[in-house]
C-alpha cells in the first residue's frame, strides 16, 4: 500500500493473466483431450473473475482461487511428467526446453501452494512471502536453462 492505495487488484489482473498464458502453454505441450482441459480453464477464469468482483472483492487477497490455480498447474505438470515417462520419446531430458519450462512451473506452484494455503496468516507477518518469493527465484532459474537450452539447440518443437 502506497499513499493509502491498495494494490492488490494487480495481483487479481496478475494471476488472472497467469492463467490465461499457462493454460496456452500446456493445451500446446499436452496435447490431451482439448475439451475437457479448455473447459477446465475456462470454468476456472470464470470462477476466478466472479471471485475477485463479487465474493472477495479486487481489494483483497483471492487465497481460495490462488491456492486451486496452484493445484491445477500442479496436475497439469504432472500430466506432462506422466505423459513424458509413458512416451518415452525424449531421451536427454536435459535438452528438451518443454521439461524445463514444465519443471519451472511445477517448482513454483509447489512453493506457492504452501504460501497460498498460508496466505492470510503470511500476509500478516513480518517474513511477509520469502518462501514464495523463493520459489519465484528458483522458477526463474529453471526458466533461463530452458531458454538457453531452447536457444542452443535452436529448435522450439519440444515446446
Amino acid at each position: 500500500m502506497k499513499n493509502g492505495i491498495r494494490n492488490l487488484y494487480l495481483a487479481h489482473v496478475y494471476g488472472l493473466t497467469e492463467v490465461i498464458l499457462l493454460s496456452a502453454y500446456f493445451i500446446r505441450v499436452l496435447k490431451i483431450n482439448q475439451i475437457i482441459f479448455k473447459s477446465v480453464v475456462i470454468v476456472y477464469l470464470i470462477a476466478y473473475v466472479v471471485d475477485s468482483f463479487l465474493i472477495t472483492g479486487y481489494n483483497s487477497f483471492n487465497g481460495v482461487l490462488r491456492l486451486l490455480e496452484s493445484f491445477l498447474f500442479m496436475a497439469f505438470c504432472l500430466s506432462y511428467y506422466f505423459k513424458l515417462y509413458s512416451q518415452e520419446n525424449i531421451f536427454f531430458l536435459e535438452r528438451s526446453m518443454s521439461f524445463w519450462i514444465v519443471t519451472a512451473v511445477f517448482t513454483f506452484f509447489c512453493g506457492a501452494f504452501f504460501s497460498f494455503l498460508l496466505g492470510d496468516i503470511i500476509l500478516s507477518s513480518s517474513s511477509s512471502w520469502a518462501f514464495h518469493n523463493m520459489a519465484n527465484v528458483l522458477k526463474n532459474i529453471i526458466f533461463a536453462i530452458g531458454f538457453f537450452v531452447g536457444a542452443k539447440k535452436n529448435n522450439y518443437q519440444n515446446g
